[in-house]
C-alpha cells in the first residue's frame, strides 16, 4: 500500500496556504510518519485546552481555568508587536510560541510569554521545530534575541540549554505577592 504523502494529508483548500507556509517557514517535516505544521498564531483561543493542560501539571503546577487561560492569551494576541507560532501534529494544535517584540537600547527583543508543547507529544521534536521557526522569523524582523524565564531544572530549562540560550548568573527573577 502507498504510504500518504504531504499532500494527501492536506485538504485541497489548504493546500496552496501549506505551501506558502512551506516556502516561508520551511519547517514542515515528518517525525515517526506523523506530519508536525509549524504556522503563525491567526487565534489564540484554540490554545486555551493545551495551555490549561500544560501549565496545571508539573513542574509548573499552576492553577489555570479556561475563563482566565482564554483572557490571558487574548490580552496577549491583541498587544503591540504580538508574535506567535502554533505547531499542529496531523492537524491537530498540540503546542506554541508566543510572546512580544519590544525595543531594548538600539535592538528588537522577543519576550517570550509563554512557549508549551502539549505533554503527550512532547520528544518527538515539536518544541524544537517551533522554537527554531521562531527564531527564523524574528530574525527576519530584525530581532537579534529573547528573553524568557523558566523553573531551572526542569525539562523546559534543559530544552534551552540545548538550543543555545544563555542563563543569565547575574540576573534575577522576582516576584512580589500582595
Amino acid at each position: 500500500m502507498k504510504k500518504n504523502s504531504t499532500v494527501d494529508y492536506i485538504n485541497i483548500f489548504d493546500y496552496y496556504l501549506h505551501i506558502e507556509l512551506l516556502f516561508k517557514y520551511g519547517d514542515f517535516m515528518e517525525n515517526n510518519n506523523k506530519n508536525i505544521l509549524i504556522k503563525p498564531v491567526t487565534d489564540t483561543s484554540v490554545l486555551v485546552s493545551i495551555f490549561v493542560n500544560v501549565f496545571n501539571k508539573d513542574p509548573w503546577n499552576e492553577n489555570w481555568n479556561s475563563e482566565y487561560a482564554r483572557k490571558n492569551l487574548y490580552d496577549l494576541e491583541n498587544t503591540p508587536h504580538f508574535f506567535g507560532l502554533v505547531a499542529s501534529y496531523n492537524n491537530v494544535a498540540v503546542g506554541a510560541i508566543l510572546g512580544n517584540i519590544k525595543y531594548f537600547g538600539t535592538t528588537k527583543t522577543y519576550y517570550i510569554e509563554h512557549f508549551f508543547v502539549d505533554k503527550k507529544y512532547r520528544h518527538l521534536g515539536i518544541g524544537s521545530s517551533l522554537y527554531n521557526s521562531a527564531i527564523k522569523e524574528l530574525k527576519e524582523k530584525g530581532v537579534t534575541g529573547a528573553f524568557f524565564t523558566t523553573k531551572k531544572d526542569s525539562d523546559a530549562y534543559h530544552f534551552y540549554i540545548r538550543q543555545g540560550t544563555v542563563d543569565l548568573t547575574d540576573s534575577s527573577v522576582m516576584y512580589h505577592r500582595f
